[in-house]
């Protein structure tokens, strides 16, 4: 099956974040800002962080960063099995003093 293409204009706007959101300019900062004030151009400066309903719709143009993340397994191990491990562990340490 071939690759999926992203969409080119998506992945010039948005960006993906390790945590699954998606960061973005902000908007109406293009065109007619002598009719805003100076704090709200203050305030559209930078990126933003799109909201959930935007986030779910911009996800679809980006066909490997789509999936949800699995969770982690979390492994718990036994105190029997730690202490098999520690002895293991002293036994190669031993070892590696011997040779030298």
């Amino acid at each position: 099956m071939p690759k999926l293409k992203t969409k080119s204009g998506a992945k010039k706007r948005f960006k993906v974040l390790a945590s699954g959101k998606i960061k973005s300019t902000q908007a109406n900062k293009r065109h007619n800002m002598r009719k805003l004030g100076n704090r709200q151009l203050r305030t559209l400066r930078g990126t933003t962080i799109l909201d959930q309903v935007e986030t779910r719709r911009v996800r679809a143009y980006f066909p490997y960063n789509s999936k949800r993340r699995k969770p982690k397994q979390v492994i718990s191990f036994t105190d029997e099995q730690i202490r098999e491990f520690s002895e293991l562990g002293e036994k190669i340490l031993s070892q590696i003093e011997n040779i030298n």
